[in-house]
């Protein structure tokens, strides 16, 4: 081994406070190793003094015995002809190379043996983990312009000691001796200061890496100490976190290697943290309910449990972000922490590292620091730096380095030694104890509610080759939808029977009754089956709404309803049928009694002169027109769209409506926006039905482009109803041109257009009102261009896919790449009151049951009323306490983003009510039992602490007299409510 008098390395920069930041991973790497490969223990041990750096680009002559080491960026920046004078000169050593291994096989030094004390064990690594953190400190220290307070001498004697001592194979003496070195360097630090940074070390996995990850949980319990984790305070854990997912779980559960058992143990231990319950990544949350989000969520979590034995504590997914209106369901389902970080995607990370994620289930803390490729020397540059300025502004410092079983770069490795010995650059946590014991943020932190990935779940469907992707996601949309509905009519069926068990039939051939059947024979109704001929002659008609808005519904009926009861709009009779408009309060009903015409004699003499002499009522379609009490609708001649509505308080034409063909333009195009070279071209139009009650026209017609060649042909049927709001547009296309390409970019669009320049779109996202944060927008019940003084409600009935194309214009994607022909059917509503819950009720309705025997019931009535409209229960549980006492779970929820004061009122007396937060983990009746005893006692009977009366302190207590509950409800917050009813009413 050559005798060295210094060891320096030339690096890129004048000062330390300028050290590169923004360098390759080559270069990075490189330059990290060049700094610290001089401080190996026989190169201090000859030298006896710390290595020393020089500015590249004005070094020393290479004269005496010096060692030195140059990084890749430094080279370029040599004097001319530095280089080559350095590499004749015998007595100098010129050492370059892209990695610290390399760089040590250039200086060829003999290799030191490990040394120990029974509980730590020094290697060469614990030098080079020495270096790094003197860089990173000096670094930091420079750039936050604090004076340093480090004791140079005192850190090189014990350094240089060490190393001696290691070379020599002194082991205690070689320990006592870095435990100094690090202690100082802690000690620099501490001067400025005195909390210190948090470290999170989270393997990423999946199936492809299994192999690795096991042999990383091997590994990690050779490391682990069995008899007593205390037994060696002065060596510090350095966890490890996984952060795993349903699919990976059930892989293990499936595998017999012993591995698996060591790593179910080391979790279940928390000797390793971990992170999990994310949704599958082929899911799209923006096009579900909240429940069915909800749902997914909850799924996956049960999941793991059923997989292997635990539970997460902390939530996280790989793929997929995590919208801000799910933060109530990870607080309800029981994590104690949140990581809302798409790492697939690179989103999901903010401004601070660890905020707090407010839910109407209570708060939880989010870990959103930007990760760290721990794969990646060019993070580690000036990673001390970062992480002080964090704790200069307030923050939580916090670096999440993230990597994949086995794959980390030679600084990680430095930072984890460096945290068995001191604090210096922070401390590793398990992510349950990161949350539960680190320190507490007091911002709060915004998520999106929309998934910016969401618009790439229509290019996956479509390179899937799912056959009309439109229409089958909008199918399972509405069938979920249905099912919700159903749940809600079991809720209320229950509630108003008390009975809770669930319905029994004779026999096991026979399918249960329909929800809508089971509420009305609950109701006292005799339900009868239309399918025989007469049956619906002689019956009654009774709807019934589950939804939390009054709707607005048109039923044909044989016998004369009376046009003055107040659930009936009007009436009209069309020739054998009366069409009438009815009003069905929400979660509430409408009995038509077929026989009211005998209560009810025949229009006078007076009655039909007018009728007569004045014509009768005017018909909804005439020519090219839709006319009913709120809306004027003119179709086009020329193009069969609709040329214009007016409606509302505001003067002119509102909205316009036509079909387009939209490709990429060229780079050279001169159209201002996609699809204006199509146009419509009418060849047919005829009056379907009108009368008094419903209008509809019918156009058909080509879509032609700038050439006048024929891209498809279309038909389109306008149908608007008495008394509504809402005009609905069904057709259908035979594409003749075949659509290639991105699905975003190619497709056949129904355009709608609004006047006002400044139009906000809304998108109604799992139930709520959102302003979406792209142009490409996913959302199944549909959209809003909010304008100033008027907003128009876009229902797609289920067809998710939407684009905001300008300022003033929407398409809705009917047709995309692989599609040949397409029907649609979509709604748009004028000014309706409540978007959300009118979009719910006109993709499913109300029920309609035929009854029987009704003479003595009432015509109209509710059974949960709601306030305001803007509310929504979306879901409705009734269950009996074991005393026989009947309570209700509510999902309540605020579709808009502003406050309310909220009611609820039912058919029943409330005896008490709450707001359920957090996990209650245990059943509602020892939960309300413990609560009772805790309202009634002040001292409880136990001092301990039971799950009990944690779950109890979830319950807050809400206002309640008589059958009215109230409470404030935050801006789009959903709220779970248990309601316990009194006894007898």
């Amino acid at each position: 081994m050559p005798v060295f008098d210094e060891c320096c390395v030339l690096i890129p920069v004048s000062t330390l406070e300028d050290f590169p930041s923004d360098l390759s991973d080559y270069d990075a790497r490189s330059l990290l190793a060049a700094w610290t490969v001089l401080w190996h223990p026989r190169l201090l041990a000859q030298t006896e003094q710390i290595p020393i750096w020089h500015r590249a680009d004005a070094p020393p002559e290479p004269i005496g015995q010096r060692l030195f080491t140059v990084p890749n960026p430094s080279l370029n920046m040599l004097p001319d002809g530095y280089q080559l004078r350095a590499q004749q000169t015998e007595e100098a050593c010129w050492v370059t190379g892209d990695s610290r291994d390399e760089m040590l096989g250039k200086l060829n030094l003999e290799s030191c043996p490990p040394l120990s004390d029974g509980s730590r064990t020094v290697t060469e690594q614990d030098f080079f983990a020495a270096a790094y953190a003197s860089l990173q400190i000096q670094v930091m220290t420079r750039r936050l312009r604090y004076t340093s307070n480090l004791d140079e001498i005192h850190l090189q004697n014990r350094l240089v000691a060490a190393a001696q001592a290691f070379v020599e194979g002194k082991a205690d003496d070689a320990i006592a001796a870095l435990h100094d070195v690090f202690d100082c360097l802690a000690e620099e630090r501490d001067h400025y200061f005195s909390s210190d940074p948090h470290l999170v070390d989270l393997v990423l996995t999946s199936e492809s890496t299994l192999e690795s990850l096991l042999e990383l949980v091997s590994r990690t319990a050779a490391g682990t100490p069995t008899p007593d984790r205390d037994a060696a305070p002065d060596v510090k854990r350095v966890p490890i976190n996984l952060l795993v997912d349903a699919s990976l779980c059930q892989t293990l559960a499936e595998s017999t290697d012993p591995r698996v058992d060591t790593l179910k143990d080391l979790l279940k231990s928390e000797t390793i943290g971990w992170a999990g319950g994310g949704p599958t990544e082929n899911i799209c949350l923006d096009a579900m309910t909240l429940l069915q989000a909800e749902s997914s969520f909850i799924d996956s979590h049960r999941q793991i449990k059923q997989c292997i034995g635990i539970t997460p504590p902390v939530y996280g997914r790989f793929s997929g972000t995590t919208p801000s209106d799910l933060t109530a369901t990870l607080a309800r389902i029981g994590y104690c922490g949140m990581i809302p970080i798409d790492f697939a995607g690179g989103r999901g990370f903010g401004d601070e590292a660890k905020v707090i994620m407010q839910s109407a289930a209570g708060d939880l803390e989010a870990l959103t620091a930007k990760p760290i490729d721990a794969a990646s020397d060019a993070a580690f540059l000036n990673l001390g730096a970062k992480l002080g300025e964090a704790i200069d502004s307030g923050e939580i410092a916090t670096a999440l380095l993230a990597h994949w079983p086995g794959k980390a770069c030679d600084s990680f490795a430095d930072l984890q030694c460096i945290a068995s010995w001191s604090l210096s650059l922070g401390r590793f946590w398990t992510l349950a104890e990161y949350f539960r014991e680190g320190e507490h943020p007091y911002h709060n932190g915004n998520l999106s509610a929309s998934s910016p990935d969401s618009a790439e779940w229509l290019s996956t469907l479509v390179a899937s080759g799912t056959p009309h992707p439109i229409e089958a996601a909008a199918e399972k949309f509405r069938h979920e939808l249905i099912a919700e509905q159903n749940k809600l009519l079991i809720g209320m069926t229950r509630l108003i029977s008390g009975n809770t068990d669930s319905p029994q039939t004779d026999s096991t051939d026979t399918k249960p009754p329909a929800p809508g059947t089971e509420l009305a024979q609950a109701m006292g109704f005799t339900t009868i089956e239309t399918t025989h001929n007469g049956d619906s002659e002689c019956s009654d008609i009774l709807l019934l709404n589950p939804h939390s808005n009054g709707l607005r519904t048109r039923v044909a009926l044989l016998g004369n309803p009376s046009p003055k009861a107040d659930h009936i709009f009007a009436t009209s009779r069309e020739g054998n049928v009366t069409e009438t408009t009815v009003d069905v309060p929400s979660c509430g009903f409408v009995l038509l009694r077929q026989n009211d015409s005998k209560r009810n004699p025949k229009v006078g003499i007076g009655a039909r002169l007018r009728t007569s002499l004045l014509g009768g009522v005017k018909p909804i379609a005439e020519e090219r027109l839709l006319t009913n009490e709120f809306m004027e609708i003119a179709i086009s001649a020329e193009t069969g769209g609709i040329a214009g509505i007016y409606s509302g308080g505001t003067r002119g034409n509102r909205f316009s409506l036509r079909l387009v063909r939209c490709s990429p333009r060229p780079s050279d195009s001169k159209k201002s926006m996609p699809g204006e070279e199509t146009q419509m071209r009418c060849t047919g139009h005829r009056i379907l039905t009108t009368n008094a009650a419903i209008g509809t026209i019918e156009t058909s017609g080509e879509l032609i482009d700038s050439s006048e060649a024929i891209l498809a042909r279309f038909t389109l049927r306008y149908s608007l109803p008495r008394g509504s709001r809402t005009l609905m547009v069904a057709g259908n296309i035979e594409m003749l041109d075949e659509l290639k390409g991105e699905p975003w970019d190619n497709y056949f669009a129904i355009r709608a257009a609004v006047a006002n320049e400044s139009s906000v779109c809304r998108a109604l996202i799992r139930d709520k009102m959102h302003r979406p944060g792209s142009r490409r927008v996913v959302s199944p019940l549909g959209v809003v261009l909010d304008e100033a003084e008027r907003q128009t409600l876009i229902c797609s009935n289920g067809s998710a896919f939407h684009r905001r194309v300008g300022n003033r214009f929407l398409d809705t994607l009917v047709a995309v790449p692989g599609d040949n022909e397409a029907s649609f059917s979509i709604c748009y509503g004028m000014d309706v009151p409540n978007p959300v819950n009118a979009a719910r009720e006109l993709l499913t309705g109300p029920e309609q049951v035929a009854v029987s025997r009704s003479e003595n019931a009432p015509t109209s009535g509710w059974l949960i009323h709601t306030s305001p409209r803007d509310l929504l229960i979306s879901q409705l549980k009734i269950d009996g306490l074991e005393d026989g006492q009947l309570y209700a779970v509510i999902r309540l929820v605020q579709t808009k983003s502003q406050e309310c004061k909220a009611s609820l009122r039912f058919l029943r007396d409330v005896e008490s009510a709450y707001m359920m937060t957090g996990k209650l983990g245990v059943s509602i009746d020892e939960v309300l039992s413990s609560k009772r005893a805790a309202e009634t006692s002040e001292r409880p009977e136990s001092h301990a602490a039971s799950d009990t009366e944690d779950a109890s302190s979830n319950l807050l207590p809400l206002t309640c007299k008589g059958d009215l509950v109230s409470l404030t409800m935050q801006s789009h917050a959903s709220s779970e409510i248990l309601v316990v009813f009194a006894v007898n009413t």
